[in-house]
């Protein structure tokens, strides 16, 4: 499977730019580095000047990049990894956001780059279907038609883990979407940031009002978590959900006043997840034509 994608960065090396593009994308689509068995990264263009004239210094000219890729995928990734390319092709803007810190983790000037950065493009994957073999089975959970639809959203949220993220949301979504839990087919969150301290090493204001809600300072967060999720919902309720989730998007505040229940049900600070709680990125439901 191969796949594209563009962008714009200041203060950016070629070798800077490949390492990012890999550990980005191996954390979108949850796979090992390993399984990238090509990623190129080459400078399109280069914006020479600065402004009124003058030329900006070397390593900090803005430059676009061109992104080329290619994955080995075991047919049990397939389904999920093309489906998160599809989401991202859609709204790359989560996605951008953790190519930025990628870049910044390998070596790019911090300032320059979330100063400067933007995502251009970014394709669907590209190549044969791998299918799952033969000798396989598949459990048929309704004989209604249904249709699969692809989600995702980015959240701040301090002090939990994957499992805990996951429950949650799901939980949430369940309730706001007024889905049956079965129609649940997958989720899957990472943790793509962590906002602990201001640039000079204070506390930033989150996480003083983490600290005055009762959150012991080693386990603050907030962290930034990007969430995916398939359902497969029947036809006959698919405008219905569909509009509860443009709904959403437009509004999350009923969304996140429900996940903020959900979690301090299970032991979390409710101070602290309304201190510092967020719904960054709620995303329009897609049809995810790849299902079958």
């Amino acid at each position: 499977m191969r796949g594209f994608l563009s962008f714009d960065s200041a203060a950016t090396t070629q070798s800077q730019a490949e390492a990012a593009v890999k550990a980005s994308l191996a954390l979108w689509y949850n796979i090992p580095e390993e399984q990238f068995t090509k990623v190129k990264v080459f400078e399109t263009r280069r914006l020479q000047e600065e402004g009124a004239g003058k030329v900006a210094p070397l390593r900090f000219l803005l430059c676009s990049w061109m992104a080329s890729y290619e994955i080995e995928l075991h047919y049990s990734q397939y389904d999920y990894v093309v489906k998160v390319a599809m989401a991202i092709s859609s709204h790359s803007k989560p996605f951008g956001q953790t190519l930025v810190d990628e870049l910044v983790k390998a070596g790019g000037d911090g300032h320059a780059v979330r100063a400067s950065f933007e995502i251009i493009s970014f394709t669907d994957l590209e190549g044969d279907r791998i299918t799952t073999p033969s000798t396989s089975t598949t459990t048929v959970t309704s004989t209604l038609p249904w249709t699969a639809l692809v989600g995702f959203l980015t959240l701040v949220i301090p002090d939990a883990d994957q499992e805990q993220v996951e429950k949650a949301v799901q939980s949430s979504l369940v309730m706001r979407l007024d889905l049956p839990s079965g129609e649940f087919f997958s989720i899957s969150a990472f943790e793509s940031g962590r906002r602990l301290h201001g640039e000079e090493g204070a506390l930033g204001a989150s996480a003083r009002g983490l600290v005055g809600a009762g959150v012991p300072s080693s386990r603050m967060g907030p962290a930034r978590w990007e969430v995916s999720y398939v359902l497969r919902v029947p036809d006959t309720f698919l405008d219905r959900a569909q509009n509860l989730a443009m709904a959403l998007n437009h509004d999350s505040e009923t969304f996140k006043t429900t996940l903020i229940s959900q979690l301090s049900a299970s032991g979390h600070n409710e101070e602290a997840l309304k201190a510092s709680l967020e719904v960054v990125t709620f995303a329009k439901l897609q049809v995810d034509h790849t299902a079958e």
